[in-house]
């Protein structure tokens, strides 16, 4: 407390012993510095401004994907919990506004698969060859590249293995499975302007 005394009365001490300047002459040049100072920081940061008012407006700042989907490279995924078979995963991710994950996505889904550390096994993906026998096509009607496909699929062996899986840790990934096995399974949202199936 002492301290602070001493402090305000070499303060009192300097002001009157100073030059002749009145009090009001003091506060009027300080106050013109701090208006000029604050002019000029609104004039520097003007620029910046307008450039984070245009950030804002952007689509970066906004969820990029409604819940329970993941965001990864600029893509919207789900991988459930639990297993059914294939026609219930697609029902499933068409009652979440989105459908089985496809050949446009698959690179980002494998991604997203190990990173969230998801051990699934297989999952389903959108494709069947229920339509035409042998005849693989995504649900948008690409065929599926061959390169794609697990070493010794697809095949006939087995009999009824119309529906589409992926591997996480198999590469290439896809293998084909009896449509009424029960899988986990992987949707993809497509947010507003993209393509749609």
């Amino acid at each position: 407390m002492e301290s602070v005394i001493s402090l305000a009365l070499v303060l009192v001490a300097v002001l009157m012993l100073g030059p002749a300047t009145s009090f009001a002459d003091t506060e009027n040049v300080a106050d013109s510095e701090l208006r000029a100072a604050v002019t000029r920081l609104q004039v520097a940061l003007d620029p910046q401004s307008e450039i984070l008012r245009s950030l804002l407006k952007t689509k970066f700042f906004e969820p990029r994907c409604p819940y329970p989907f993941s965001n990864v490279m600029d893509e919207c995924f789900f991988v459930s919990k639990f297993r059914v078979d294939w026609h219930q995963a697609r029902l499933h991710c068409l009652g979440m506004g989105a459908d089985l994950a496809t050949h446009t996505q698959l690179h980002a889904l494998k991604i997203f698969v190990i990173q969230a550390s998801i051990r699934r096994g297989s999952f389903w993906v959108g494709s069947t060859d229920e339509g035409m026998e042998g005849e693989w096509k995504w649900l948008d009607g690409e065929p599926i590249d061959v390169s794609l496909w697990a070493e010794g699929n697809p095949n006939h062996e087995f009999g009824n293995q119309q529906c589409l899986a992926m591997r996480e840790e198999q590469t290439p990934p896809l293998r084909h499975y009896d449509c009424n096995s029960l899988r986990y399974f992987a949707c993809h949202y497509k947010r507003e302007g993209e393509e749609t199936l």
